[in-house]
């Protein structure tokens, strides 16, 4: 891999796993993959608007939010780790 792509793995890699570290610590505000309004939302999901209109989040949205950060924090990091990883140097005659 170029030092390009690698610098780009290492930096897409760390804002993912900051920005998934943020949303475990209840810092980035509401996650992206939210609705922007109640109305967003399909109509086979109306019991989400309901708990939306009351101010409190569903049980099991909150776990899957926090899978979600989970997620984000283990494959950015482990994206940064691979990128930054040392190359291998080769000596010469060598493939």
């Amino acid at each position: 891999m170029r030092a390009v792509g690698r610098i780009a793995l290492v930096v897409l890699g760390a804002a993912a796993a900051v920005y998934g570290a943020a949303l475990l610590a209840g810092r980035a505000g509401t996650p992206v993959w939210w609705p922007a309004a109640p109305e967003a939302v399909a109509p086979e999901f109306t019991r989400n608007v309901a708990w939306t209109q009351t101010g409190r989040v569903r049980p099991e949205i909150v776990a899957r939010d926090t899978w979600i950060a989970r997620g984000l924090v283990g494959v950015g990091a482990a994206a940064a780790a691979v990128g930054a990883w040392p190359r291998r140097r080769r000596g010469p005659g060598l493939a």
